[in-house]
């Protein structure tokens, strides 16, 4: 399942997001995140990658890890998910990579 801690900060930047930049054609950004709530500006603008990297990754976050495993599967930094190959080769680096970031 989810780790207890990542949910309760994707669940507080989801919150945040609905309350602060949803608007009536889409999301905006804000000027200063750290802003107190009745101090939030808008920047009128939705980032390009916002959809495609930020709401993914929250759907991600609340999704069974059966969804993407991340035993086949690998993101880039701007949230496209690639297949790992399946030949053994691969699959035996893939693994001396992951046992390397622990």
């Amino acid at each position: 399942g989810i780790n207890a801690e990542y949910g309760e900060w994707g669940w507080k930047i989801f919150t945040s997001i609905q309350k602060h930049c949803k608007n009536k054609v889409g999301f905006s950004g804000v000027k200063d995140v750290t802003a107190s709530d009745n101090e939030v500006v808008r920047d009128n603008s939705q980032p390009a990658y916002f959809l495609a990297e930020t709401l993914k990754y929250l759907y991600l976050l609340f999704s069974p890890p059966s969804f993407v495993p991340m035993t086949r599967f690998v993101f880039n930094t701007e949230g496209h998910i690639f297949s790992i190959s399946s030949s053994p080769e691969d699959i035996e680096r893939w693994k001396n990579y992951l046992s390397y970031l622990e």
